[in-house]
């Protein structure tokens, strides 16, 4: 019953919002103008794609060592999407998936099943969507300075990947990596690929021919690819209904952002969304005929190896629990720049796979029945359960006061789902593996924190002013791949209270040399983020835990400080024979005064911030209410404060349960002093006290990097370990 009232709620808001925006008229006049050869030519794509689904379905089983005949490969997979299209894709492909082929393997290698096949989709689907954007907006041909990001972005990644794997894991990690890409991973992924490409052009394909269907080839052109392309993407999120409400609004503002009709797209969506049903109940007509012709399908499984079958599948679990943490990690560092004609998007590469291991291991724990053994404190999930309702409340707010919103839709509702999926992914990972699994993230984010340093020293040594705009390199604040050198400094302290926590107190420099350099190279780097929000931060933190160990502070404030002599003076060699001024010191004159100023903008913040919460203290304003509000010179206002956000947007009852909470909650276990024993409460203290103090001059509740340490601060260790047979390992 609440699935169903969850699904009337969601597509009802969709129907509500495109009755508000859209022409009723309009929508039926395509309809009517309809030409039904083409509609008929959009069928059969749709039939195609979901044949394709099938094909895909079957290769991924087999790299799983499941062998299934396509005739029951695709009757599992068509009633999976048909399950999709009644509960969330993602949630109803897996769950009846894990019922239909559970006699031929367990239950869990259909969540990993799914999950790999979403993830390559959307991986595939978005790159084509940011390819069309950059085709129609950004000119025909690929420019050097916006791909320069690209190109940049991707080799740290895989320079990134290659050296974590050379210098930071055991030689049994590597051989448990090595396992994932046994009997023949490599050559059956590209066919998935593949496949997966066929399964999109086919769709666009269909898109294409109801479009064309319905304006007779007036409107056809790389607008209409573009805007085709984004509703796919929107249609494909893995908690949409079989992509219906997702689909249909992503129609109205991809085609109106394509400068095209809003009712031409939402035409488009629900003629595809139909003609994917009508697609179904044939492809479930041929599957029932071909029963009847063939009889009942024959699995092709002998329990002699149902048992092998069993152990993969959970040692794939287990391998991907530790492995995904690292990953995530390492992507969230890296964050794309897309230049348009209006502006610009940004794409943290981390989300997608996010999203997909969040939904993957939120299903793993459903299936382990294990909701309640995973959490070290059961008033955690209550927490955040409040605080999402929350969120929930404030956009339904803001909706009804100043309508729709992109940026409270995208941007703070959705984006609240992606934060939770990464939470999910910390939490799993440390419930499986405990402190193994922190600290395989530990080795993996030094080795990258120390790839990025050296190519982005390098390459403002190197690159010339327009390049380094591009990058956002073009000011002496270093930012990594961020974009952003406040993002990039809180990214920096929050793996600085990692390190401090986990790694072993200082004893001696020999022993001990590598955390020491490892947290030198952050604080260095920190300080040339030029952040003073993370400065001051670093400064209360350091005061914290010479407290602790006062050994491990100082020798890693003086290793910091030679690190930046080093950096300083390679930058005045350089200078000296090169006579080129690249902008890598620290703080400058400039912005050492800054300190003690108030810009104008932050007064501006101040001041609205406080009148919307008075205007509304108990629920607040809205959510998006702060960034619709258009002050200097027409501009939204920029958050420059986590904690008045909260109390404009979600009044004084968000504020209790977001902020005052886990505070009270977090300075109760500093009073008692257990964090200096317990290296998860040391890390929570610091990450929190952390997040505190930065907030107060800038917005970061929806930082990626505070969720996933979260959730693995939240999880108990080794809680779903315990419920894995000892031989999956």
């Amino acid at each position: 019953m609440n699935r169903l009232a969850i699904k009337i709620l969601v597509l009802g808001f969709s129907v509500l919002i495109i009755a508000v925006y859209m022409e009723i008229e309009d929508i039926a006049d395509y309809y009517i103008s309809i030409d039904f050869y083409w509609a008929f030519l959009s069928f059969v794509f749709i039939f195609f794609n979901q044949v394709l689904s099938t094909f895909r379905f079957k290769i991924v089983l087999s790299i799983f060592r499941i062998s299934l005949p396509f005739w029951e490969c695709h009757r599992v997979n068509i009633f999976s999407i048909l399950s999709g299209v009644f509960f969330f894709n993602f949630f109803g492909q897996s769950i009846s998936r894990s019922y239909l082929i559970k006699e031929s393997a367990n239950p869990q290698a259909s969540f990993i099943v799914t999950a790999l096949e979403r993830g390559l989709s959307l991986s595939l689907l978005l790159l084509a969507s940011v390819g069309a954007a950059i085709f129609v907006f950004g000119g025909v041909g690929f420019e050097y300075i916006p791909v320069l990001p690209i190109i940049l972005g991707s080799f740290f990644v895989l320079l990134s990947f290659v050296c974590v794997y050379f210098i930071s894991l055991y030689p049994k990690q590597k051989n448990e990596i090595n396992f994932l890409l046994k009997d023949g991973w490599g050559s059956k992924l590209w066919i998935t690929i593949s496949i997966v490409s066929l399964m999109h052009i086919s769709m666009l394909a269909a898109y294409l021919s109801l479009i064309i269907g319905m304006t007779r080839f007036e409107i056809v052109n790389e607008y209409s690819v573009l805007a085709s392309l984004l509703t796919m993407l929107g249609g494909a999120l893995p908690i949409s209904f079989g992509g219906w409400g997702a689909r249909e609004v992503s129609a109205s503002f991809a085609f109106k952002a394509a400068s095209l009709s809003s009712e031409l797209g939402v035409s488009a969506g629900i003629g595809v969304g139909l003609l994917t049903v009508v697609a179904l109940c044939t492809n479930i007509f041929i599957i029932f005929f071909m029963q009847r012709v063939l009889g009942k399908f024959k699995f092709d499984i002998y329990q002699s190896n149902r048992l092998s079958r069993d152990v993969f599948g959970r040692r794939l679990i287990l391998i991907l629990s530790w492995v995904s943490l690292p990953v995530v990690f390492i992507l969230i560092l890296v964050q794309f720049p897309i230049p348009l004609s209006a502006g610009h998007i940004s794409l943290n590469i981390a989300d997608p796979l996010a999203v997909v291991l969040g939904m993957t291991f939120l299903l793993v724990i459903v299936q382990q029945r294990a909701w309640g053994k995973v959490w070290k404190n059961n008033c955690i999930p209550y927490w955040l359960l409040s605080a999402f309702l929350i969120v929930i409340l404030s956009y339904i707010i803001g909706v009804t006061r100043i309508g729709f919103s992109e940026w409270a839709s995208y941007n703070r509702l959705v984006g609240s789902g992606i934060l939770l999926c990464y939470l999910i992914i910390g939490l799993v990972s440390v419930a499986f593996w405990g402190d193994f699994s922190v600290r395989t993230a530990i080795r993996a984010l030094s080795v990258a924190i120390v790839v990025l340093a050296i190519m982005e020293f390098a390459l403002r040594m190197v690159f010339g002013y327009d390049s380094l705009l591009s990058l956002g390199w073009h000011g002496p604040r270093w930012t990594g791949l961020l974009n952003n050198p406040n993002s990039y400094a809180f990214f920096l302290v929050s793996v600085f209270c990692l390190i401090f926590s986990f790694e072993r107190n200082f004893s001696n420099l020999r022993r001990d040399w590598i955390t020491v350099a490892t947290l030198s190279l952050v604080m260095a780097l920190i300080y040339l983020t030029m952040s003073r929000a993370a400065l001051g931060s670093m400064i209360v933190l350091l005061a914290v835990l010479l407290s602790f160990d006062w050994k491990k502070v100082v020798a890693s404030v003086l290793g910091a400080v030679m690190l930046w002599c080093v950096v300083i003076g390679l930058n005045e060699i350089f200078e000296l024979f090169v006579q080129t001024t690249v902008g890598v010191a620290g703080f400058n004159e400039g912005r050492v005064a800054q300190f003690g100023e108030m810009q104008y903008d932050r007064i501006a913040s101040l001041y609205e911030g406080w009148k919307l919460f008075l205007e509304s203290p108990v629920f607040g304003a809205g959510l998006g209410v702060f960034h619709e509000i258009q002050a200097l010179k027409g501009h939204p206002l920029v958050i420059h404060n986590s904690f008045l956000w909260v109390l404009a947007e979600m009044g004084g009852i968000g504020f209790l349960i977001i902020c005052v909470v886990p505070l009270f909650w977090v300075s109760f276990i500093f009073l008692k002093g257990q964090w200096r024993v317990d290296p998860y409460q040391r890390t929570l203290v610091l990450l929190v006290l952390n997040a505190a103090i930065m907030g107060l001059a800038h917005e970061l509740l929806y930082q990626r990097v505070f969720w996933l340490i979260l959730g693995m601060l939240f999880a108990a260790p080794f809680a779903l370990r315990t419920k894995m047979p000892h031989n999956a390992s």
